[in-house]
């Protein structure tokens, strides 16, 4: 499968492309506070990229605070762009919030 990235505002940069696809490799929802912690983003800017990915239609607020991939063709693409594998970041939320629970 080839990686369409097209999708992404050219505006968004590297680092913006990394937030997405760290995003894409949680199962279900995922947090701006986790990806907070696990990347150290300020939430603002974090926000203001879930926010472009609602207005796009590709991702949806599950509650404050929490997304979730609509598009589940652009989770794939963007989870192909990471450097990290989904256990690793299973492993790496279950340290960091372990007293918050396992992430869905």
């Amino acid at each position: 499968m080839s990686t369409n990235v097209n999708f992404i505002p050219v505006a968004f940069n590297e680092n913006h492309r990394s937030l997405m696809s760290l995003a894409a490799l949680f199962r279900e929802n995922f947090s701006i506070d986790w990806l907070v912690e696990l990347t150290g983003s300020k939430a603002s800017e974090i926000l203001a990229i879930f926010e472009e990915g609602c207005s796009q239609g590709w991702l949806a607020i599950n509650k404050p605070g929490i997304f979730f991939f609509k598009d589940t063709e652009k989770k794939t693409d963007l989870a192909e762009l990471s450097n990290l594998r989904p256990g690793k970041v299973t492993a790496l939320t279950n340290r960091k919030f372990s007293a918050e629970g396992t992430p869905k």
